[in-house]
C-alpha cells in the first residue's frame, strides 16, 4: 500500500485508521508494559508492533500511528525513543510525524470541522474528541494546515507550571516577555480568546488549552486579517446570550441543554429553517420551562438559531 492510498485509507476509515491500517497490513500489535512509548519489528513477511499499555489511550494510538509510518517508510524504529518527543533534528523522524499527524487527522476531516475562522480552543477540543486524540495533536496539526485553513499564519506554544517549554511555527515565533504576557491576557479572557495587534491589517488571535492534571497549557496563536480578527466569534455571541436567558438559573439551561442533546440526531437530517420550527413546536409543549418566555425575545431566538445551525444541513 502506497503513501497516497493510506491518505485515502485514512479518510474512509477515519478515527480507527491506525487500528484498521494495521488489521489489514496484518501487523500484530503486542501491549506490555515498557521503558519507552514503542517500538517495531520487521523480518521475512511478518511485523511486530509493541507499545506502551501504561501510557494514556491517546499518546497509545499515536504511538502506533508512528511505527505504522516506520513500517510504510521502511525506516527502522529507534528502540527506547519517545515518539511524541516534540523537536526532533533527524528527518526521517520529522518524516514519520507527519504521517501518523495525517494517519489520525487527515486533512479533509480538520478543513470540514474547523466552521469559523479564527479557530477557537472549543473547536481545538471538539476534533481531539471525535479523532480519539490528545488537544496537542490537533493544534499541531491545525497549525501545520494554516494557510489550507485560510490562516496567514498560526503557532503552537507549549507551557509547563506556566514557563514556556517549547514552541513551534514556520514564523510565528515569541520572544522576550512577550509568551507570558499573551498567557497572562488569555486567561484573564478565558474562555474567549485574546487579540493583539501584529503588524498592519493583521492579528493574533491567541487562546488556550489548560490541562490541570499535568499543569500544562496549550497555547495556540493564529495570525489573521483585522476584519476576522476582531469579529465577534460564534461561541463568543452563545455565551453572551446564554448570560442573558439563563442569568443564574441552573436548572433552566440544563433542561434546555437536555432539549438541545435530545433534538441533535432530528436536526442533522433538516435544513435550518425546518430545524427551528420544529424545535419551537417542542418547547411549546414543555410547560416545565418555567423561564420559556425569554426563548421567544429576539435574542432567544438567535439563541436557538445558533445552537441549531452547526447540526443542520447546509
Amino acid at each position: 500500500m502506497t503513501v497516497d492510498n493510506i491518505k485515502i485509507f485514512a479518510e474512509k476509515n477515519f478515527p480507527k485508521a491506525p487500528e484498521m491500517l494495521a488489521e489489514s497490513l496484518g501487523i500484530e500489535i503486542r501491549y506490555s508494559p515498557l521503558d519507552c512509548d514503542g517500538w517495531c519489528l520487521q523480518f521475512d513477511n511478518r511485523a511486530v508492533i509493541r507499545i506502551n499499555s501504561e501510557m494514556s489511550d491517546v499518546r497509545k494510538r499515536f504511538t502506533l500511528a508512528h511505527e505504522l509510518g516506520h513500517l510504510i517508510y521502511k525506516i527502522p524504529t529507534v528502540v527506547g525513543e519517545s515518539v511524541v518527543a516534540f523537536e526532533r533534528k533527524n528527518e526521517e523522524e520529522r518524516l514519520i510525524d507527519k504521517f501518523a499527524a495525517e494517519l489520525l487527522l487527515p486533512t479533509s476531516i480538520i478543513l470540514n470541522s474547523i466552521q469559523e475562522i479564527p479557530v477557537t480552543a472549543k473547536t481545538l477540543q471538539k476534533i481531539a474528541k471525535k479523532a480519539k486524540v490528545s488537544d496537542l495533536a490537533v493544534a499541531l496539526r491545525v497549525a501545520n494546515l494554516a494557510y489550507e485553513i485560510g490562516l496567514s499564519n498560526a503557532s503552537v506554544v507549549f507551557y509547563e507550571n506556566d514557563t514556556l517549554k517549547w514552541q513551534w511555527s514556520e514564523t510565528l515565533r515569541l520572544t522576550g516577555n512577550t509568551p507570558a504576557t499573551i498567557l497572562a491576557e488569555c486567561t484573564t479572557l478565558a474562555p474567549n480568546p485574546a487579540r493583539i495587534p501584529f503588524q498592519q491589517n493583521e492579528v493574533i488571535v491567541a487562546s488556550f488549552i489548560e490541562n490541570p492534571n499535568f499543569n500544562t497549557k496549550i497555547l495556540f496563536l493564529q495570525l489573521v486579517n483585522e476584519s476576522d480578527g476582531f469579529k465577534q466569534l460564534r461561541e463568543e455571541r452563545i455565551r453572551e446570550l446564554e448570560k442573558y436567558l439563563f442569568a443564574d438559573d441552573i436548572k433552566f439551561r440544563q433542561s434546555l441543554a437536555g432539549r438541545f442533546g435530545a433534538f441533535k440526531l432530528t436536526a442533522q437530517n433538516m435544513f435550518l429553517d425546518e430545524a427551528i420550527q420544529e424545535f419551537n413546536t417542542r418547547l411549546a409543549k414543555n410547560s416545565d420551562l418555567i423561564n420559556l418566555h425569554r426563548l421567544k425575545s429576539e435574542k432567544g431566538r438567535e439563541y436557538i438559531k445558533l445552537k441549531l445551525e452547526s447540526w443542520t444541513k447546509k
